[in-house]
């Protein structure tokens, strides 16, 4: 008896979301272009550090910023899907970033998790394969 099909039992679609802090200033410019761009300068310059929760992404934000707040900034919520995971943390980065995933996260040694991830390359704030599967989904929040 020969079995030819693949039978996936309790597969759960897994997302992982991810927040960066952006001064309300540049939104508009990142809207119409359709992506966050590296500031190619910086502590970050060569990538797009993102957060696993918002917290963590103020208390980065405000490390660089002499303000954050509700009338100055807001969160990008950024959604790479099980898809957008897969192509995202395989797509190679390149030479330049010896050769790293396009999203990795972000690992210091230790037991700790610091909840980082880096995007290495301008990030999309939509994003779909030649088959139309989304790969990512962006929201702007506002910060309360």
């Amino acid at each position: 008896m020969a079995f030819t099909g693949t039978l996936v039992l309790g597969a759960v679609e897994q997302a992982l979301t991810l927040y960066k802090v952006v001064p309300k200033v540049d939104v508009e410019h990142i809207c119409i272009d359709g992506h966050l761009r590296m500031k190619r300068i910086g502590p970050d310059g060569f990538h797009i550090g993102l957060r696993t929760t918002v917290h963590d992404a103020l208390e980065r934000a405000q490390r660089f910023h002499d303000r954050v707040s509700k009338d100055t900034h807001v969160v990008l919520e950024v959604v790479f899907t099980s898809a957008g995971l897969a192509h995202y943390t395989t797509a190679n980065a390149g030479k330049d970033y010896q050769f790293q995933s396009m999203l990795h996260k972000r690992y210091n040694g230790g037991d700790y998790d610091w909840g980082v991830w880096r995007f290495c390359d301008d990030l999309p704030l939509h994003a779909h394969n030649e088959a139309g599967t989304c790969l990512i989904a962006s929201t702007w929040l506002n910060i309360i």
